[in-house]
C-alpha cells in the first residue's frame, strides 16, 4: 500500500519472519496493468504477476494490540481489514483502468453486516480514490444469498472483480467461487470473520491488524495518523 496509502503501513518483516520467498522482480515493473500492492517489499514476494486476478483472496481481521482493552477491538480490527479491502480493490480498478477497459466492481454483504461494521459511504469512497459511481451494492438477509450474489458476479464475466463480507466459508461454496473466479478471470475479494477458520481453495490469504497511532507533528501525548 506504501505511498498510495499515506498510513497504512504494510509490514515486510512479518513476511520475512514467516520464512517466505522473495521472488526478487515487482510487478509494476513487469507490467504497468499488474495488480499489486504498490509496496515494494511486498510485491518482491507476489512476484511479477503480482495478484492473481482468476483466483479468491481472503482478508481476515486479525485482533490489534489492544483487543484486550477495556473497551475492546473487534469494530477497529474489521475496519482495519474492510480499509486494506477496499485499498485492494481500487488497485484492481487502477489496473483495469490501464488495460483500457471499463472498472467496476459489486459489494455483496449481509444486512447485519452493515448494521454491525456500518454501510459504504460514498464520500469515504473517493477519499480513498474509488469512484462511488464505479461500486453496485448487494445487500441480502442470508449468507447463503451473498454467496450466490458473489457467484453470480464472477460468472457475469464483466466486472474488475467481486467483493462481499462472510463470517466463514465451508469447503463447497469456496471450490464454487474459485471455480467461477477461474473460469471468468474475475478475482474474489473476501472479508471473513476472525473466527472461523481459513477459506479453502484461496489464491492468497491476508491477516490484518491495526497498530499504534503515528506520533502527533504537534503533541506527544496526542494520537498521529490512523495506521
Amino acid at each position: 500500500l506504501g505511498t498510495t496509502a499515506p498510513g497504512l503501513l504494510a509490514d515486510a518483516s512479518v513476511l520475512q519472519a514467516r520464512g517466505l520467498p522473495a521472488r526478487g522482480v515487482l510487478a509494476r515493473e513487469a507490467d504497468p496493468t499488474c495488480w499489486n500492492l504498490g509496496a515494494a517489499p511486498v510485491d518482491c514476494y507476489l512476484g511479477p504477476d503480482g495478484l492473481a486476478d482468476d483466483g479468491v483472496h481472503e482478508i481476515k481481521p486479525l485482533p490489534g494490540m489492544h483487543a484486550q482493552s477495556r473497551h475492546g477491538g473487534h469494530a477497529t480490527d474489521w475496519s482495519a481489514a474492510l480499509a486494506f479491502l477496499l485499498l485492494l480493490a481500487r488497485r484492481r480498478l487502477a489496473a483495469t483502468e490501464r488495460a483500457g477497459r471499463r472498472a467496476a466492481f459489486l459489494w455483496c454483504a449481509p444486512r447485519h453486516a452493515g448494521r454491525e461494521l456500518g454501510e459504504l459511504y460514498a464520500p469515504g469512497l473517493a477519499c480513498l480514490g474509488i469512484d462511488p459511481e464505479q461500486v453496485m451494492l448487494v445487500e441480502t438477509r442470508r449468507r447463503d444469498e451473498t454467496l450466490w450474489a458473489i457467484e453470480e458476479g464472477l460468472a457475469a464475466g464483466a466486472l474488475s472483480l467481486v467483493a462481499g463480507v462472510v463470517d466463514d466459508l465451508a469447503l463447497t461454496p469456496a471450490r464454487r467461487l474459485a471455480l467461477r473466479a477461474g473460469r471468468h478471470r474475475t478475482p474474489c475479494l473476501l472479508l471473513t470473520s476472525p473466527r472461523s477458520p481459513a477459506a479453502a481453495a484461496t489464491a492468497s490469504r491476508w491477516s490484518v491488524s491495526r497498530a499504534r497511532s503515528a506520533p502527533h507533528p504537534f503533541d506527544p501525548r496526542a494520537p498521529g495518523a490512523v495506521r
